[in-house]
């Protein structure tokens, strides 16, 4: 993550226009939205032109949020703030203001929101704001800050949380029969445990049918607010991840500095060593994950025991049958030299003879021929017997099966 403080040049690299943008046919999109413009706590939905990698996953669907950031998360909940988001600066905004609104655009390599002119619901007098946040095809991410009228830190977040940066979670599903005693007097329950490498382990929870709903956050990057102002940038650069591998081969090749990946098989995951996500929401098909399990896909994870199945046991199938083909072609090079090299052998062993001054060109072409009709000779008495032998083995399975015939009866003598 890179951050430029107050630096007008790079930030007028990277602001858009949109209304220009949309009006010059650059992309499309919406200027104004009626269910985002005058509201408070309200969201709207948006269909990307692209599949936006977020965390290895890919994304087709945006919330926007009227407090400053996106939600990125497949089930909409009361709690969208809470741990799957991408936020610029999330805070008590609203648009109720002249002037503020909320657009967006999309030229199928990057889709631009802005939030322009919002305030601060329990703060008018700090000014409005406005700033943007880009997501670009490979995972990138730009936060682009226009107008920022007071310190970050002065924001408050007794109405609503303040947060900048990005943070995803899973969702796990368990079932269970009675409402547990400490879930319901509240619909949220946040904790934490002990954090591996970097994970901080936050929940929500949220009764369904028989069914508590838990939201972990599995990871997120925070953007210090004291670098942000007014013409500030900040850059943050997508990392591959396991998830990227569709295939078992290449998740098995995948070399990356944090992670070690595993391709794992979900209960009914169908064709072992092809995988990915399903544009519709299914997703039951293998995939590559980090030894940890840490993604989205954390319950199939857990339910199909990958945590176990630490080796890429198909991948090895895989490289068990390319071995053997390897085998088969190396002892095919292998009879290949073999008969290159006993078809140069006459060569030589002419050489030597002649040398040896002892055997004639033509002594030693009988000896080839003699040779080669004791060969012959031994393979047809080896298969004369081979046939006596079959033939036996037929007569005595007849004769015994029908002990009436001639033949059944001459056995039974």
């Amino acid at each position: 993550m890179t951050t430029h403080t107050d630096n007008e040049e790079i930030f007028a690299q990277n602001y858009i226009d949109i209304q220009k943008w949309i009006s010059e046919g650059g992309a499309v999109g919406q200027t104004e939205n009626s269910h985002l413009d005058n509201a408070y706590r309200k969201a709207a939905g948006v269909k990307l032109k692209f599949d936006f990698p977020f965390y290895g996953h890919r994304l087709q669907n945006l919330t926007i949020a009227t407090g400053g950031f996106l939600y990125v998360g497949d089930q909409t909940h009361s709690w969208l703030a809470a741990t799957q988001y991408i936020a610029p600066l999330m805070a008590n905004f609203d648009t109720m203001e002249n002037g503020s609104s909320i657009s967006y655009a999309d030229d199928a390599k990057r889709v631009v929101v802005e939030w322009h002119e919002v305030t601060l619901r329990d703060n008018r007098q700090a000014g409005p704001f406005t700033f943007q946040v880009h997501l670009w095809r490979n995972g990138n991410i730009t936060f682009v800050y226009k107008e920022v009228p007071i310190p970050i830190t002065n924001i408050s977040d007794s109405f609503h949380p303040r947060k900048m940066g990005i943070s995803d979670a899973y969702l796990f599903n368990h079932k269970v029969s009675n409402v547990p005693p400490a879930l319901q007097s509240s619909k949220r329950v946040i904790h934490e445990k002990n954090p591996v490498i970097w994970f901080r382990v936050t929940g929500a929870y949220r009764k369904r049918k028989n069914m508590f709903q838990k939201s972990l956050q599995y990871h997120r990057i925070t953007v210090s607010p004291d670098k942000i102002t007014s013409n500030s940038v900040v850059f943050m650069e997508a990392l591959k991840t396991c998830l990227d591998a569709t295939t078992c081969d290449e998740c098995h090749k995948m070399a990356l500095k944090t992670f070690k990946c595993n391709w794992c098989i979900p209960k009914d995951g169908g064709d072992k060593n092809h995988g990915g996500e399903d544009t519709d929401g299914n997703n039951n098909k293998p995939f590559c994950s980090d030894q940890m399990g840490m993604h989205r896909r954390r319950q199939e994870w857990i339910e199909g025991n990958c945590q176990v199945n630490e080796e890429n046991q198909y991948c090895k199938a895989e490289d068990v049958t390319s071995s053997d083909n390897t085998t088969k072609e190396a002892n095919t090079a292998s009879v290949d030299e073999s008969q290159t090299t006993l078809v140069n052998a006459p060569t030589a062993v002419t050489t030597i003879e002649t040398n040896t001054q002892d055997a004639s060109p033509s002594q030693s072409h009988h000896h080839t021929q003699h040779s080669d009709n004791e060969s012959s000779g031994g393979i047809a008495f080896i298969t004369f017997f081979a046939l006596i032998g079959i033939s036996t083995s037929i007569w005595v399975a007849y004769a015994y099966l029908n002990p009436h015939t001639r033949s059944g009866q001459l056995l039974i003598k």
